[in-house]
């Protein structure tokens, strides 16, 4: 032991500030020694489960040790100053820049664990939401993280439950960058966070895409491959006056296929036009997606008349452990499309 004895000091002498900077050092050393420790006994240990729980540990003890040498830094300016030369000493020698060694000391703005987690949540939650087509322009209904199933009526006193669907994907973070977050940098790539948000939410599109094309009332037009521009705005007037006629006139929104899109774009010689700005006319929104077939078009009505996007949990991120030497999340939601009314939908199906 490095330390003294707590019985050794007086339990009625309050400690100087250079005697508390001196604590600070006596806590980083336990904790460095405690992290080797951990790192050590890990290594031996073939339990897998066993293991995370002392890869874990070490972990918090390096975020313990931030903890201690932020306040340090702000009871000992020479400190300080004698940190920042041995890191210009480093980069001198090596050539290595180290992280944050020209960052003005933050006086009580040290991050935690906790706190990365937050981050890490707000990038999913943040990102999914940005890349999001279809459920973004369709009514939404948040039931809350817990809910495992929805109830609504179609008629009056008949109860449809439907339960929720869960997507999830896994994804990894490295320790370089969640210690350089911890750190207070804040450029961070991240790239798997990024991944893990765009696979989510092509997993919740395409199953709100795959409600829609299985429901069994709604209506479907045969249209042909879509060669000239006449053709498609025949076959999308067609559609919508069918939806006007049921009485749907608002929000009126197609979901299309790249491919199909690109014949949208062609000018008409006649009027010139392109079949996009005639299409136009008659829908307002239109939503473009590898999720659907190129065979396959929806055009309905986006209305919580017609259907809506119940969800229950709404991009979550789970932290599950370290993973070879890293650290692993998962991101999931949980939703399901309550369609309300067959007939606002209309689904051109080429022949």
């Amino acid at each position: 032991m490095l330390s003294k004895n707590p019985l050794d000091i007086p339990s009625s002498k309050k400690l100087s500030s250079s005697e508390v900077a001196q604590a600070l050092r006596l806590a980083i050393i336990a904790e460095l020694d405690a992290i080797n420790l951990y790192l050590q006994l890990a290594s031996s240990i073939e339990d897998e489960k066993v293991r995370k729980v002392f890869e874990d540990v070490a972990l918090e003890e390096k975020t313990h040790v931030g903890e201690f040498l932020a306040m340090l830094k702000n009871m000992d300016p020479e400190q300080v100053e004698e940190l920042e030369k041995g890191a210009e000493e480093v980069r001198e020698i090596t050539g290595v820049e180290t992280a944050g060694s020209a960052e003005p000391v933050r006086k009580g703005n040290a991050k935690s664990w906790s706190d990365f987690e937050e981050f890490v949540k707000a990038q999913v939650r943040n990102t999914v939401k940005e890349l999001s087509l279809i459920r973004n322009n369709l009514p939404v209904i948040m039931l809350g993280k817990g809910a495992s199933s929805t109830v609504f009526e179609r008629e009056p006193g008949k109860q449809i439950i439907i339960p929720l669907n869960e997507v999830s994907v896994n994804f990894l973070i490295s320790r370089r960058e969640v210690d350089n977050w911890l750190s207070g940098v804040s450029d961070l790539s991240l790239p798997d966070v990024f991944k893990a948000s765009r696979e989510l939410v092509l997993a919740e599109d395409r199953l709100v895409l795959e409600r829609l094309l299985e429901c069994k009332e709604t209506i479907t037009y045969d249209v042909g491959t879509w060669e000239s521009g006449d053709e498609v705005v025949n076959d999308v007037a067609r559609a919508v006056s069918t939806l006007m006629s049921s009485g749907f006139h608002k929000n009126i929104m197609m979901i299309i296929n790249p491919a199909r899109y690109a014949k949208l774009l062609r000018v008409d010689s006649r009027t010139g036009l392109t079949t996009l700005e005639r299409v136009k006319a008659f829908v307002s929104n239109i939503v473009i997606t590898p999720l659907i077939s190129e065979k396959e078009t929806i055009i309905l009505s986006s209305t919580p008349e017609v259907v809506d996007v119940a969800v229950g949990g709404n991009s979550e991120v789970d932290y599950i452990g370290p993973k070879d030497g890293l650290h692993e999340f998962r991101a999931w939601s949980s939703i399901a499309a309550r369609i309300k009314n067959g007939h606002g939908i209309v689904i051109l199906r080429e022949k």
